[in-house]
């Protein structure tokens, strides 16, 4: 079976505490629903711990995915290759999204992911 056709985009951030709030947009142009089950970010200078998740992405909709993030990086930063890697759920079947991004830090010190490429494989 294909697999779903999913995009991410980055949505939003907002400082929270030491860390940020970044927001995903998970898009599902496919004709089944998904459920995101774990989401995390792994890079070094863009990461967060593994979080389980229940988040429904209807059919032909999207959903936001809020998640908490330690980022490394000061004005003018671009960091490369940094990820959200999400674990959904299509009926019994268990994919993993691989969203690709750059974060560039902005001069008022605020990071902007931009997604790059998305993969997505069989978990």
């Amino acid at each position: 079976m294909a697999a779903p056709p999913l995009t991410v985009e980055f949505e939003a951030i907002r400082r929270r505490g030491d860390g940020w709030l970044i927001t995903w947009r998970i898009r599902n142009r496919g004709s089944v629903g998904v459920r995101v089950v774990e989401a995390w970010h792994p890079h070094a200078r863009l990461r967060s711990s593994r979080l389980r998740r229940d988040l429904a992405v209807p059919a032909k909709r999207s959903a936001s995915l809020e998640m908490p993030a330690r980022i490394d990086s000061k004005p003018g930063d671009m960091v490369e290759n940094t990820f959200v890697i999400l674990r959904v759920r299509r009926g019994r079947e268990g994919w993993r999204v691989l969203a690709r991004s750059r974060l560039r830090v902005d001069e008022a010190g605020i990071p902007r992911p931009e997604v790059e490429r998305v993969d997505i494989e069989r978990a």
